[in-house]
């Protein structure tokens, strides 16, 4: 009897060691661009731990949140339903971040760098959902941004493609009032399960955002110079979430 209880709490002392922080925050994701009248607003779920972080955009509809965010700060639900959420995924060994990126309709499959954001750190603080923050200033790819991170949860992620604070970002806004994602809220939790990576059986094959800057500009200037039977036009935007085609892009002919 003795020894089945040896081996018992054996067994839950390894179980007990073997799990590991997971941490899950739900933002709200809000985009607003300046030539359409209303603002997309939809749910989204940061699940991260040491090594790995996956944000989940709910275009679809499936991660079950429980607050409804139509209609908040003059905004509305995305509209038109998606097949699939977009990610953005980060590895923390590799320094890679992936994720779709499109031309016109057609997917990319990018692994970024992570070493992609300067941060300025303020002295400014301010509570965000009972954690202590601090403010941090960053520009990246055509846009101003102001985050709040919290040492509390000393993870170097946050939503998005956001990353290399020490702590993990709560809040953050670009300066144009374009784009910002708010946390509300956290839990953390001691598991053995594992984030997997929603780009482990993708067909495509992964390039860098370099490669993927090329593609645009070759799709860019084709319909730059198009015109159709009636004299119609089409094009693509020069800017989106980040600047693609920058003022000195070459002209790119083949």
């Amino acid at each position: 009897m003795k020894k089945n209880l040896l081996i018992l709490l054996f067994f839950f002392l390894q179980v007990s060691f073997s799990q590991e922080n997971i941490i899950i925050i739900d933002y709200t994701h809000h985009i607003h661009m300046k030539e359409l009248p209303s603002a997309t607003i939809v749910d989204a779920r940061l699940t991260f731990n040491d090594t790995v972080s996956n944000y989940e955009m709910d275009f679809v509809g499936n991660l079950n949140f429980e607050e409804e965010k139509a209609g908040k700060e003059g905004g509305s639900v995305y509209a038109i339903k998606a097949k699939k959420n977009p990610h953005i995924f980060k590895n923390f060994i590799e320094k890679k971040i992936s994720s779709i990126e499109r031309v016109s309709m057609k997917p990319f499959y990018v692994k970024d760098t992570m070493n992609i954001f300067d941060w300025k750190i303020d002295t400014s603080k301010r509570e965000i959902l009972g954690y202590k923050c601090q403010k941090a200033k960053t520009h990246f790819r055509g846009r101003e941004y102001i985050a709040y991170f919290t040492l509390e949860i000393p993870y170097p992620t946050g939503p998005w493609k956001f990353y290399g604070l020490p702590g993990v970002i709560l809040s953050v806004e670009s300066t144009d009032k374009v784009f910002k994602m708010n946390a509300n809220q956290i839990v953390i939790k001691k598991t053995n399960e594992t984030i997997s990576n929603p780009f482990d059986e993708i067909v495509l094959k992964p390039i860098t955002w370099e490669s993927y800057i090329k593609e645009y500009e070759k799709k860019y200037y084709e319909l730059k110079n198009y015109r159709g039977e009636n004299g119609t036009t089409r094009s693509l935007p020069k800017k989106k979430i980040e600047t693609i085609i920058l003022e000195t892009a070459p002209y790119i002919k083949d």
